[in-house]
């Protein structure tokens, strides 16, 4: 597997479900009741500015505001809603894929022994398969003290055959029930530890990397489920029966760009 490609597709996406889950904020945000009046009210007065017959009829003033907030508060929750759906099963994927990939890199042993396998002709590939089986049973038999041994001396060694008992005896470990006693808890829990620190070495990515797709699959089911709180409901905008909203959520784009662009002027002061 070529991981290097596959982690820079992780990140990718992660910067996409990012992208999503701000703009889910940013739209779940515009549904709360006190933006919207202002939205109404400014409205008003720009009818009061631009009719005068309007601005003298004030009777009608509260009424209109009344039916602004209404049609506004539709309308934003129905592109909350949009933003919602677009975003919501990407986290999924995004986690499955990311939490695969690093169990994939963690029972690796490959990752650990990267120059094993170097010199290895396709005869001498078909013994190392060959050996592979040949010592399976014996791996799978063997005490905790033997596999203690054994894998101190495969990490040491790091040859081919170093490479299959090695990954035997994480698969063996993994199995459990290794303890036939009370005296080889230590013996178990000690290389338990080895194997997991062994294990971690292998993530073939930084930790800066690694905390950064956490946090964003954690704040984007977080804006998820502030959605969820304000009541906004998916809506598949791919649908036919949805193509307005998918409209205007795509010609709110400009305001949502004026806005992450007022963000980070503010936050730069």
């Amino acid at each position: 597997m070529d991981y290097q490609t596959e982690m820079k597709a992780i990140i990718a996406a992660a910067k996409s479900v990012d992208s999503g889950a701000r703009r889910l904020r940013w739209n779940t945000a515009r549904t709360v009741p006190d933006p919207i009046r202002r939205t109404a009210e400014a409205r008003n007065e720009k009818l009061k500015t631009d009719s005068e017959a309007y601005r003298r009829n004030r009777s009608e003033h509260q009424r209109v505001i009344a039916e602004m907030i209404a049609e506004e508060t539709a309308a934003r929750r129905l592109t909350a809603a949009v933003a919602r759906w677009q975003l919501e099963p990407r986290i999924p994927e995004l986690d499955q894929r990311y939490r695969a990939f690093v169990t994939r890199c963690r029972r690796d042993t490959s990752l650990s022994m990267p120059d094993a396998l170097d010199r290895l002709d396709p005869a001498a590939m078909l013994t190392y398969h060959l050996l592979t089986e040949t010592l399976r049973p014996a791996i799978a038999t063997a005490s905790a003290a033997v596999l203690s041994q054994r894998y101190a001396k495969a990490m040491e060694t790091k040859d081919a055959r170093s490479r299959i008992e090695a990954e035997l005896i994480e698969e063996r470990v993994e199995y459990g029930g290794l303890a036939a006693s009370e005296g080889d808890l230590s013996i178990v829990r000690a290389l338990t530890l080895y194997i997991s620190e062994a294990q971690e070495l292998r993530i073939q990515f930084s930790i800066d990397e690694t905390r950064a797709i956490e946090d964003t699959i954690e704040t984007a089911r977080k804006s998820v489920n502030m959605a969820e709180l304000a009541q906004v409901r998916p809506v598949d905008a791919s649908h036919p029966a949805h193509i307005a909203a998918k409209q205007a959520f795509e010609s709110e784009a400009g305001a949502y760009a004026e806005a992450v662009e007022a963000a980070a002027v503010a936050a730069g002061q």
